[in-house]
């Protein structure tokens, strides 16, 4: 870095209300612009800007001194998204300064990043989701004290951290920008900062007593000075030093208090004369908890709390000389640090932790508290005091106003001791995470995490893979093949054209390919019957131009996710702000009252943002899911991505409420949450007996032990409460109660639930004869009832013997699910299959229910990953006569898969379509047909009356052909008349692509483009139109034959609008494979319309596609097609 000469220095002054411009302008040579002036008026607006690969600095060298300890405040409207900027301290030359910045607005996650840099040193400080938005102003206080620095925005701490390659010498203050930063700067406030003076602490003679303990209270100060454990007599002390202040916005202040004993509690009365607030401090004692609260905030004046701290409170501290002291920490839900005391030096400044535990071999004690800075909540410091040391724990910061200036509880603090409380012998920080898991807040649903399967649905990309009223067969499906265990479904793609389309719609825009509001509404509420819980995925962090909440107003322009279209940062403080987040959320509660849940995708936000988010949620009825397992931490019940999720500490503690954790040998859990956790497309995911396998073999035991606090755990035992116990022997995960074994690797004899064990679930997954223990509470002699488990609900297989030693043995088929009854029970009410649709068992879930019969070779058969599929051979014929309403358009339709030689027809009324062959392969991939030859026949039709009876068919020709159909659907739509043999204008589109389906495997950027006035424009007529972009070369997507099937030599017309991004990437193509000629070949560029004519071949294969190379958007709309089409 070169200086600037100086000949480029000069003082500029400042009057009321001016405006000062201070830009980069130097030569090649030189990178780096200096600025100098004076700060003279509060009103003073200054403008900085440093042009790419160039910085500016502003230095306040006049009227202010050099400063060392210093805080200055400010606000900041960037004129461009991308940061960079940020202030100068302890500024000597152009070679001695220290900067604290932001340097990267967004990563690949979106957070932004903060360092402290020096001319040579740079040091990363902070990973901050909170961002500098072009064009919205933000409020920023920056503090140095010695080698630490404080980061406060809009009023909340990012960080307050040791820094040592800080300047060392006091310097002038100012402000930094580079490489394209352009910022406005007003409200500019410096000033000297001299930290409260601490000071020894004195004890009062107050005290408060419980059987257990004694606690003696500090004379000046709301703090503890000592206590004292009556058994063993064991001392701890509290604060050594205090500093008789508080911390209010992030600035300290000198406080008068006094303290008073009262019927139980110890009240501390303070008041802080330099901005009248008063605080009122009030400790009680139970047992072995001592509980701190402030009771009251007045503020007299003008000053408005907006967060309080107690400034290094020590409300409990333990000596460092003694060779048994720990200090534990979980460092939010990844890691844990279990560190000596007698390995400790002192802190510059105070660590942050979720959870930290002192212990010695005689006591244990933690601290928890109400503060939403989310697994930051807790402090830890080791100070000297004369020749001794000693490490301290107390609360961080608590926000007293939220996001939107509402005032939230005010702050309370617990002191919670533990001996050997988890009774091994042993005092150590599990006795004080036993103690803390029994006292600490249960979030929202834990109750309902620790009693269901939890899984993923998708729909995706236009695709409406998996419609609502299928879904809701399948939690049938599942709760009959597991006895009726309780479900929780992350509904991905519910709104919009399917997962990661027209976030952030709430509510207002559902999925129609699926089945829209009112199919969606009849599974939300019909669920419930068979103890299955929906929830939906949302996404508060990035939003698609085709939504209807797309606007200018908390859009940034920042891009975030890019699949069906381009996303874009939401400026989520804005949002919340202007109460449109809150509008949205409430109205998809109206609209979805038997809601369950919420999944929030990519949300990386803390304190109060989302402890507003989380509360509101919870107010609706909903726990909380979301992806990153340290979000949330005390609200979430179920996290998507726990992989990292290692902390020991964490997991201790909040073991019975939140499955958010990696898989742990003893403690299970982190099971996959890809395909192997559902069978409705997520992932690819389809394969329904791998789910039950799943939900036998990990979910169910990890809810068992779900259900039990944790006690103890070393690397090859945990013990829970209720005599259970889960261990590792010779690398086998075993679990037993009372003694008994109730899992052997694979192999489940569980109890449920895990209080009332009306039931036990078995299952072994290599099968086999296997003895086990009926549980206390069963009968210990006579018989026990066994049912096999099915997809059609528990048959009755065997009354088994109990044997003296209260046993039953049990012969099981391999990877089959069982259930013991103490006595006989009734059979399971049938179930009705398609309950919300026109057609009675449309999946064949129900066998051949609901349809009528003809002929000979139809049978339900199941496929390798157990969906059922209807299978006819011969010439059989199944149908059932429906219920339409007169005047009505319906499309009906069928996924169809011809096997040999022979035709299959979907037939209704005089309407019918057929096909002779399969022989394209399906591509979707969330869908139990991907990697078949499984295609979608379709009938439109306006019904006047007469027949109303659906016919699917097969007309054999060679021995050993058959069709399988499955899933058949009728949607009511809009009448489309039209002259052409074939017309799709892509506005009533049931599901799909209207004729297309994908050519080859897909990322699947493709789908039915919305028009959204003003923000879009990939629409061409009406609302909607075909756009695919980003997806790979070669053949993109083309008709399909169960749809479009084009007779040998005929002749075809067929037109279309496109509108093409870029020159030379799309052509339109009409080919064969069998005669392997093209009869057209054309690109498609620009905006335009297509009108081509064709005759095809000897060849019955001819289909129309288009074919991509390079980058780029295509849009197609109103495609026909003229000439005599195959039925």
């Amino acid at each position: 870095m070169k200086c600037t000469p100086l000949n480029s220095i000069y003082l500029l002054f400042f009057f009321l209300g001016s405006t000062v411009s201070v830009k980069a302008q130097s030569s090649d040579k030189d990178s780096l612009v200096v600025k100098h002036a004076s700060l003279t008026k509060k009103e003073q607006v200054f403008s900085l800007q440093a042009e790419k690969g160039k910085e500016s600095m502003l230095i306040f060298n006049k009227d202010l001194p050099k400063m060392y300890n210093m805080a200055i405040e400010f606000d900041v409207l960037p004129k461009n998204s991308g940061s960079k900027f940020g202030v100068i301290g302890r500024y000597l030359n152009n070679q001695d300064w220290t900067y604290v910045g932001c340097d990267l607005t967004s990563d690949v996650l979106t957070n932004s990043h903060w360092y402290v840099r020096t001319p040579k040193k740079k040091k990363e400080i902070a990973i901050e989701i909170s961002k500098f938005y072009k064009n919205y102003k933000r409020h920023v206080r920056v503090e140095y004290i010695g080698k630490s620095v404080a980061i406060y925005l809009d009023g909340e701490q990012v960080t307050r951290t040791t820094v040592s390659i800080m300047g060392n010498q006091s310097g002038y203050v100012g402000f930094r920008v580079y490489d394209g930063a352009e910022i406005e700067l007003s409200n500019v406030k410096i000033t000297q900062v001299s930290p409260l003076i601490e000071k020894p602490a004195k004890s009062s003679s107050i005290k408060l007593i419980s059987d257990q303990m004694e606690v003696t209270f500090s004379k000046d100060h709301p703090a503890v000075y000592q206590y004292q454990i009556k058994e063993g007599n064991v001392q701890l002390p509290g604060a050594k030093k205090i500093s008789n202040g508080f911390i209010i916005n992030g600035k300290t202040y000198a406080a008068k208090t006094k303290v008073v004993a009262s019927s139980g509690k110890v009240v501390y009365q303070s008041e802080i004369p330099e901005i009248n607030v008063g605080i009122t401090t009030e400790f009680r004692l139970h047992d072995m908890m001592l509980g701190m609260k402030i009771t009251r905030i007045a503020e007299r004046g003008n000053v408005k709390v907006k967060t309080i701290a107690f400034p290094d409170h020590d409300i409990v501290s333990m000596n460092n000389k003694d060779d048994k002291a720990m200090l534990s920490i979980a460092h939010d839900v990844n890691s844990d640090q279990f560190l000596p005391l007698n390995n400790r030096s002192v802190d510059t400044t105070a660590g942050y932790a979720s959870i930290a535990i002192l212990n010695n071999n005689k006591i244990a004690v933690t601290i928890d508290n109400n503060s939403i800075y989310n697994a930051k909540q807790i402090l830890y410091r080791t100070t000297k005091i004369g020749n001794e040391y000693f490490t301290s724990l107390f609360s961080n910061e608590w926000i007293y106003r939220g996001i939107n200036n509402e005032l939230l509880p005010l702050p309370e603090m617990k002191i919670i001791f533990a001996k050997d409380n988890n009774g091994n012998q042993t005092v150590d920080w599990q006795d004080a995470a036993y103690v803390l898991a029994q006292v600490y807040p249960e979030p929202y649903g834990a109750d309902l995490i620790r009693n269901v399967y939890a899984t993923i649905t998708m729909n995706f990309a236009s695709g409406g893979q998996y419609p609502f009223l299928r879904q809701l067969d399948n939690i049938k499906k599942f709760n009959l093949a597991t006895d009726g265990f309780g479900q929780m479904l992350e509904l991905k793609g519910y709104q919009s054209e399917g997962h990661d389309s027209a976030h952030p719609d709430y509510a207002g825009n559902y999925n129609r390919r699926a089945g829209g509001l009112t199919d969606l509404q009849y599974l939300t509420e019909k669920a419930k019957q068979y103890n299955a819980h929906i929830g939906v995925h949302i996404n508060h962090s990035e939003a698609y131009p085709e939504a209807k909440a797309y606007d200018r107003e908390i859009i940034t322009d920042i891009p975030g996710w890019a699949w069906l279209d381009q996303a874009y940062l939401i400026n989520k403080e804005a949002d919340v702000k202007r109460g449109t987040f809150v509008q949205r959320i409430d109205q998809m509660k109206k609209d979805l009252p038997n809601l369950s849940f919420v999944y929030i995708d990519t949300y990386r936000e803390h304190r109060s943002i989302a402890n507003f988010t989380a509360q509101h949620f919870n107010k609706n009825g909903w726990p909380v899911w979301t992806e990153d397992p340290e979000i949330f931490y005390r609200e979430a019940i179920w996290t998507h991505y726990p992989p990292h999720a290692k902390s020991l500490i964490s997991r201790f503690v909040q073991h019975k409420f939140r499955d958010g954790y990696a898989a742990h040998p003893l403690l299970l859990g982190g099971y996959s949450r890809s395909a192997e956790i559902g069978f409705m497309g997520w992932q690819k995911g389809r394969d329904f007996n791998g789910v039950l396998q799943n939900f036998f073999t990990q979910q169910l035991p990890y809810r068992f032990l779900m259900y039990h606090a944790l006690k103890t755990i070393n690397d090859h035992k945990a013990v829970f409460e209720a005599g259970l116990v889960s261990e590792l022997i010779n690398g086998v995960n075993k679990m037993s109660q009372n003694g008994h074994l109730i899992k052997d690797g694979d192999n489940v004899f569980i109890p449920w639930n895990p209080v009332t064990k009306e039931k036990i679930y078995h299952y072994n997954t290599k099968g086999g004869t296997s003895t086990w223990t009926l549980p206390d509470g069963w009968k210990s002699t006579g018989t026990v009832s066994l049912y096999k488990l099915t997809d059609q609900g528990r048959e009755w297989l065997a009354d088994l013997p109990i044997n003296a030693q209260r046993e039953i043995t049990i012969a099981a088929a391999p990877k089959q699910g069982y259930v013991i009854y103490k006595n006989k029970v009734a059979d399971a009410t049938p179930m009705i299959w398609g309950a919300g649709g026109l057609i009675s068992n449309p999946g064949f879930d129900g066998g051949l229910s609901g349809w009528t019969i003809s002929g000979k070779g139809a049978q339900v058969v199941k496929t390798p990953y157990g969906q059922d599929i209807l299978q006819m051979a011969g010439t059989a014929n199944v149908s059932q006569a429906l219920k339409l309403e007169k005047g009505a358009t319906y499309t009906l339709s069928v996924w169809a898969k011809v096997d040999g030689e022979g035709r299959a027809i979907l037939s209704i009324g005089n309407e019918s379509y057929s096909i002779a062959e399969s022989k394209v392969v399906n591509f979707t991939d969330n869908t139990d047909r991907f990697n078949t030859k499984f295609q979608r026949m379709k009938v439109s039709f306006v019904y006047q009356g007469g027949s109303n009876v659906l016919n699917l068919s097969f007309k054999g020709v060679a021995e050993g052909s058959f069709v399988q159909f499955d899933d058949v659907r009728i949607v009511k739509g809009v009448n489309q008349e039209s002259a052409h043999a074939y017309f799709e204008d892509f506005e009533h589109v049931d599901e799909g692509w209207g004729p297309f389906i994908a050519s080859k495997a897909s990322s699947y950027k493709t789908h039915l483009s919305e028009r959204h006035e003003g923000y879009t424009e990939d629409t061409i007529d009406g609302n909607f139109s075909l756009k695919t972009w980003q997806e790979g070369n070669g053949e993109v997507y083309r008709t399909s034959p169960a749809m479009i099937r084009f007779r040998p030599n005929t002749p075809y017309k067929i037109k279309f609008d496109y509108k093409s991004t870029e020159k030379g990437v799309y052509r339109l193509v009409v080919r064969s494979v069998k005669d392997n000629k093209e009869l057209i070949n054309v690109p498609l560029d620009g905006t335009s319309v297509f009108s081509g004519e064709f005759t095809t071949t000897n060849t019955d294969d001819y289909y129309i596609c288009t074919t991509k190379k390079g980058n780029g958007i295509l849009v197609i709309d109103n495609f026909s097609i003229d000439g005599n089409l195959d039925q």
